[in-house]
């Protein structure tokens, strides 16, 4: 039951709680306790000049993750430094212009505050294989050895010799993307090719800047482009022959389309697309 408005109270009972004075300063919140510096929690945060917290680590999705989930992690600044991790078989060196022009290539678009940097130390035991999928994705969970997070990701590229087995999904190809931050090339596919194309280097400059732009999510994964530059016959390739994302630079499709050095870089509408994505348009 309520207690009737015009009851009285006895200031004698021991069990009727003494109400403090209005103005008694004891009976408000008690204020925050001063920090070291002698001012109040409250009193820093409303201080600009105040030492903030810092901000949490941002989260880096799995390199071996659905590709394309760290394609935005890769182009935007909130992890500042990129690692290309290139680890190869003996004999399936990739040479230093190859690594180089993809570090390079990398660094102009993507905006890493620390910088893009090779790691090309590692090696990958064994010799030649008729590769499947599956054992290059074993591979590679076996040679990575460079961490992610703590401001670091990391691209990894293996290169293994022998050549893919003519009975997977991947016989025809120089170079595959298998996983968020991972791709696989086999230069022992470029001899036959070299002649036509402008030299090995020439070939493997393409082939790994397109494996590295759908890393990047060209063309289209993950997103759809204001731009129509995606080949309906081929997905996630570009209809242009100028761009290094055009379907045959990574398949031996590539000694039939083109009769001299291939693209080496991507076009206008993928850097507008890298762009996009760069800045959060996609």
């Amino acid at each position: 039951a309520t207690q009737p408005e015009d009851a009285a109270v006895d200031p004698a009972d021991p069990q009727q709680p003494e109400a403090p004075p209005a103005d008694d300063p004891a009976a408000q919140a008690p204020a925050d306790a001063p920090g070291p510096d002698g001012r109040s929690d409250d009193q820093a945060a409303a201080d600009p000049a105040a030492p903030q917290p810092a901000p949490a680590a941002a989260a880096v999705p799995a390199i071996d993750g659905p590709l394309g989930s760290l394609c935005r992690t890769y182009l935007q600044p909130g992890v500042p430094r990129l690692v290309i991790e290139v680890d190869a078989q003996q004999g399936a060196e990739l040479p230093a212009g190859v690594v180089e022009h993809l570090r390079s290539t990398l660094a102009a678009v993507v905006d890493k505050p620390e910088g893009v940097v090779v790691d090309a130390t590692g090696t990958v035991p064994g010799g030649a294989e008729a590769w499947t999928l599956d054992r290059v994705r074993q591979v590679a969970a076996t040679t990575r050895t460079v961490p992610q997070g703590d401001g670091t990701v990391v691209m990894h590229v293996i290169s293994l010799a022998g050549e893919p087995d003519q009975g997977s999904p991947i016989a025809s190809s120089i170079g595959v993307a298998f996983a968020a931050g991972e791709f696989v090339v086999f230069p022992d596919r470029v001899d036959s090719l070299a002649a036509l194309l402008g030299g090995v280097e020439a070939v493997l400059r393409a082939v790994t800047v397109h494996e590295a732009g759908h890393l990047l999510c060209l063309v289209n994964l993950t997103y759809t482009s204001d731009i129509a530059h995606e080949d309906p016959e081929h997905p996630k390739h570009s209809a242009s022959r100028d761009s290094v994302m055009f379907h045959a630079i990574e398949t031996t499709a590539i000694g039939q389309l083109f009769t001299g050095p291939p693209p080496t870089a991507f076009d206008a509408d993928d850097l507008a697309d890298l762009e996009g994505l760069r800045t959060g348009r996609y």
